[in-house]
């Protein structure tokens, strides 16, 4: 999956916003004051309100660029997350001797049981900020980021039992949630937008359960 526009949102309106992840789940209250729950998500989708970051005519009409290029909520884009923008000793594979394609992921949940989380894909890292690991042993050559398929490719596959780790950072594929320009002329050098968000865009099958 890549971004229709392959350019970050400026870093203006990423140093000051809320949000984070959040999941689906269906919650269904009984009258002898029990409940079921069914979720819906297999992985969290996260949405960010970047209103705090614009403050001056020249913000918004920055701001309002962006949007026009993205077409409201038509085009997708790449968001920095400064809360979580990085992956650290990520294993993403163990080798066979054959494969030697691997995706870049990031784990959330209890490292102890794995099975009580989920792991997020890494779509569009910082290329120059990948580092790969054979058995701890960081390798400087004989991989590359392939741009087409979006994964780590091995000149030579990993031999069987081999164990691939990664480490880089990265950036969120988003795009706004409105396809509404309303902004709010308070007076000069001073324009508001509350609520402009940024929402996750996940492939189906990263999120369906």
């Amino acid at each position: 999956m890549k971004a229709d526009i392959p350019y970050v949102l400026p870093a203006t309106y990423s140093k000051r916003y809320s949000g984070g992840p959040s999941y689906s789940t269906s919650v269904t209250n009984y009258g002898n004051g029990s409940e079921s729950r069914q979720s819906n998500w297999a992985q969290p989708r996260r949405e960010w309100d970047i209103s705090y970051g614009i403050k001056t005519d020249a913000d918004m009409a920055a701001i309002e660029e962006f949007w026009h290029a993205a077409l409201g909520r038509g085009r997708t884009f790449l968001f920095w997350d400064h809360r979580d923008h990085k992956a650290e000793n990520q294993a993403i594979g163990v080798g066979d001797g054959v494969e030697r394609d691997f995706a870049l992921t990031k784990f959330y949940g209890l490292k102890k049981m794995p099975n009580l989380g989920h792991t997020r894909r890494i779509w569009a890292p910082n290329v120059s900020s990948i580092r790969i690991s054979v058995n701890g042993q960081l390798k400087a050559a004989g991989w590359n980021w392939n741009v087409d398929s979006q994964v780590i490719h091995f000149t030579t596959a990993p031999a069987v039992g081999d164990v691939i780790t990664a480490a880089c950072e990265f950036y969120s594929i988003v795009r706004f949630n409105t396809d509404v320009f309303s902004p709010t002329y308070v007076g000069a050098q001073n324009q508001e937008w509350s609520g402009i968000s940024l929402i996750e865009v996940l492939p189906d099958e990263e999120i369906a359960l």
